[in-house]
């Protein structure tokens, strides 16, 4: 079996299944993210460096979001630590930050119970990280705020849940 330079076997690589990007043409762009979503550091380094490049086309960005917020769970550490290296987490918007830490994916869209134990997850793993107190804490409290909203609307439509 021959090895990739980063560690992962090619069939490794194979089996991870690509993120579901419409064109055949960014078939490319849906590797390197189904790498991110494997935990790899390279690919996360690059999809955290050229986020910027894909200004202008939101559903790219939306795909990339996914395969970055789901690195929190899987290395929460790397994502804090990418976080603080390719974004001034200090200029931006509550609502920017929201776009990156809650953006679930499809599978999640109407899945309310689903939402609610992601977030859940995601806030288990960003108290775990160390480092960067002022990023963490800024994210703990935009997923505090989100599962807050969450749970109100259950609330107020008296669905609420089992927790």
């Amino acid at each position: 079996m021959r090895r990739s330079n980063t560690g992962f076997s090619f069939r490794q690589i194979q089996a991870v299944p690509v993120t579901d990007i419409s064109s055949a043409h960014d078939e490319q762009l849906g590797k390197v993210l189904a790498l991110v979503e494997s935990g790899n550091p390279y690919a996360s380094h690059l999809c955290f460096q050229f986020y910027p490049l894909f200004l202008g086309y939101p559903d790219m960005r939306e795909h990339i979001n996914v395969s970055r917020g789901r690195l929190i769970k899987i290395n929460p550490k790397l994502f804090v630590e990418l976080l603080a290296k390719y974004h001034r987490v200090s200029e931006m918007t509550d609502a920017n930050l929201e776009t990156l830490l809650g953006n679930f994916g499809d599978e999640y869209v109407d899945q309310w119970e689903k939402r609610l134990e992601e977030t859940r997850d995601r806030i288990e793993s960003i108290r775990r990280v160390r480092d960067h107190d002022d990023i963490t804490s800024r994210c703990l409290r935009v997923l505090e705020q989100m599962l807050a909203r969450t749970l109100q609307y259950f609330q107020e439509e008296d669905a609420l849940p089992e927790t």
